[in-house]
């Protein structure tokens, strides 16, 4: 069974947040006062994201974060690897979900 962060739970929360107005820029305060989630994991969460490539930000009065891709472009796989790190960057969709991580011990 495969175990994940609670920082994964949340980062899956806000990507779905941000997936059901897929053409605007979110502020991460907006967010995260939609989610219920105290703003600091919130901004954390986005940068995580946004180092993977999962969402776009921009600066400024109009900016916020947006998905890079269309939201069905994205799998929970994509999210998990954002925040989960390299072991479960090597979880493999298959026709009947994700295979488990390759390795024994993830992340030690």
């Amino acid at each position: 069974m495969l175990k994940l962060s609670r920082l994964t739970d949340y980062a899956a929360v806000v990507m779905a947040q941000i997936a059901r107005h897929a053409h605007a820029s979110h502020a991460a305060a907006d967010l995260a006062e939609a989610v219920q989630l105290p703003h600091p994991t919130v901004s954390k969460t986005l940068k995580m994201l946004a180092r993977a490539g999962l969402l776009v930000s921009q600066r400024g009065a109009q900016g916020g974060y947006r998905l890079a891709r269309p939201a069905s472009q994205i799998t929970a796989a994509d999210i998990i690897a954002a925040i989960e790190g390299p072991c479960h960057d090597r979880m493999q969709p298959s026709r009947r979900g994700l295979r488990a991580c390759r390795y024994l011990r993830c992340g030690g």
